[in-house]
């Protein structure tokens, strides 16, 4: 495992030679584009009095998500790996370690989650109250919420991770590319309003600090699916 610090040259590892700015603009760009379209086509539908509040999860919604992944992998990746993309070879194999890394990554952000949390409550008002309440309802079948915890997992990692940095970092620095690509993903989560600043954002910065360090993307995985598990499991009925 190789280290790479966050300021400095990302060198040529996992670097793309046929990679350009417009590529990842068209791909990031739209793929952020498609989200907010489904959630502002969503606050649309939705009556007013229940508007500024996350929708309910239920198996028809995640799967609809994991839908609208599925379709955005079909027709994006392809392309994709005519242009010289290498998920796997960027990836590098899995390992067993990678699942002790994963749960040791998974502590980290849950301990660096509240410690934002306790820093952020004492500058911004309610802050505290929010991230002790629970903003996610609805009810989910065992099976969808398995699913969703694995797949949506993958899908964030690959494409913030190792499609995102690897790309950006051929035409920027790393630390750029790492600010972007963090930026990005904020963004497909900002229908949570403030829980997206106390829940996502906290994640997104130590994920995308590990893999700008490390270039290790499974232990991310791990991590994510863990999170997304525990959170669904509470919707389990």
């Amino acid at each position: 495992m190789t280290a790479t610090p966050i300021g400095g040259d990302a060198g040529t590892a996992g670097r793309r030679p046929t990679a350009t700015l417009g590529e990842a603009t068209l791909v990031l760009g739209g793929i952020v584009a498609l989200f907010l379209g489904v959630w502002i086509l969503g606050i649309a539908r939705t009556p007013a009095a229940q508007r500024g509040h996350i929708p309910p999860f239920t198996d028809a919604r995640i799967l609809g998500t994991i839908g609208i992944e599925a379709a955005i992998s079909i027709c994006v990746l392809p392309w994709l790996l005519k242009r010289g993309w290498k998920p796997l070879e960027i990836a590098g194999p899995p390992s067993p370690r990678d699942i002790v890394y994963g749960v040791g990554l998974w502590l980290l952000t849950m301990a660096f989650a509240l410690t934002f949390v306790l820093g952020a409550s004492a500058i911004i008002p309610g802050v505290r109250a929010a991230a002790e309440t629970i903003p996610f309802t609805g009810q989910l079948t065992a099976v969808v919420a398995v699913l969703v915890a694995i797949l949506n997992g993958v899908f964030e990692e690959f494409l913030w991770l190792v499609y995102a940095i690897p790309t950006l970092t051929n035409r920027l620095d790393l630390k750029t590319a790492a600010i972007i690509s963090g930026a990005l993903r904020l963004s497909v989560h900002s229908y949570q309003g403030i829980y997206a600043f106390i829940g996502v954002l906290p994640i997104t910065i130590v994920f995308t600090l590990w893999y700008a360090e490390t270039r290790r993307v499974w232990p991310v995985i791990v991590a994510h699916i863990i999170i997304d598990a525990i959170s669904f499991s509470r919707l389990v009925h």
